[in-house]
Order: structure tokens, then C-alpha cells, then sequence
């Protein structure tokens, strides 16, 4: 889905397959049709990696190789911070679950917490993420485990 906004592109799924089993390791080729939360939950070392997998695999999402891990800032722009729970907004238009109200640009399986590629300057350990259930931005560990959301392009 391109935002006009901004003129980033973001997969429609929120949870690409990036592992075929949990914890069972990255694989070469994603799966773009995942519904499995748990495939797409990585540390950021395997997130990056996750996405550099992407770029390079047989199967290109959308015809494209140039995927990355959003920063903060390009992250932060889906977040509707109008609505109580920004992941329904972005699923389903309206706010609240249902049938999607979105003209069938609505994302799907869109999950609480998702990398950035933005590092918390105060502390080098640290990386900013952002939950779209709460319509936070907060820094964890990079050694936790968050989903992993690709985005291409930009103005």
C-alpha cells in the first residue's frame, strides 16, 4: 500500500513469514502470505537481516529489492493517534473491528510492536519501536523480540 502522504510503500500484511518454524531461523525466501504471528517476531539483528533476505530472494514483494526497516519518523506516520487502537484503524478504516470500511486498501495482521531502524541516541543499546495498539513510541533492548514491518521509498 503506497501512502500518498508520504509516498512510502508498506506491505498490506503486517506479519510477512520470515522464520518457517518459530525460532526456527531465517529463511531465504519470505513468505508473503504469512498469518502466523509468531514468524515475524525477531530481535533487530535478524530483523535487518530479515529484510536484506527479502531484497535478495527469488520472490521479490511487489517486484521490488529495496526494502528496509522504517526509521522512527516513517514508522510513526501510520499511527493515528486520533483513534484508541491505531492497528484496528489501520485494518479496518473505521476504529474498530468489523468489516473493513477501506475500499480494500486496508493492511491486514497489523501487530503491537514494530522495529525501527532508529537507534535511541542516549543509549546505544536501545532502539525505538512502536506499539499500534497503544499509539506509543518507546526504545527497547535490541536483543528483544518485535515484528518486523518493511517499507520502500519516500519523497
Amino acid at each position: 500500500i503506497t501512502d500518498k502522504l508520504t509516498g512510502l510503500m508498506w506491505p498490506k500484511n503486517g506479519i510477512i513469514g520470515f522464520e518457517e518454524t518459530n525460532g526456527g531461523g531465517l529463511i531465504a525466501q519470505p513468505n508473503y502470505t504469512n498469518t502466523t504471528t509468531n514468524l515475524n517476531i525477531l530481535n533487530l539483528v535478524d530483523a535487518l537481516t530479515a529484510v536484506a533476505n527479502m531484497n535478495t530472494a527469488p520472490i521479490k514483494l511487489c517486484g521490488y529489492s529495496d526494502w528496509r526497516l522504517p526509521n522512527i519518523v516513517e514508522l510513526k506516520s501510520l499511527v493515528n493517534y486520533g483513534i484508541a487502537n491505531p492497528s484496528n484503524w489501520l485494518m479496518y478504516g473505521s476504529g474498530t473491528s468489523g468489516s473493513p470500511m477501506c475500499s480494500g486498501a486496508c493492511f491486514s495482521n497489523v501487530q503491537d510492536y514494530y522495529w525501527s531502524s532508529s537507534t535511541w541516541a542516549t543509549a546505544q543499546p536501545l532502539e525505538w519501536v512502536v506499539s499500534f495498539i497503544l499509539s506509543s513510541v518507546d526504545s527497547d533492548s535490541k536483543s528483544s523480540d518485535h515484528s518486523v514491518w518493511p517499507v520502500r521509498g519516500g519523497l
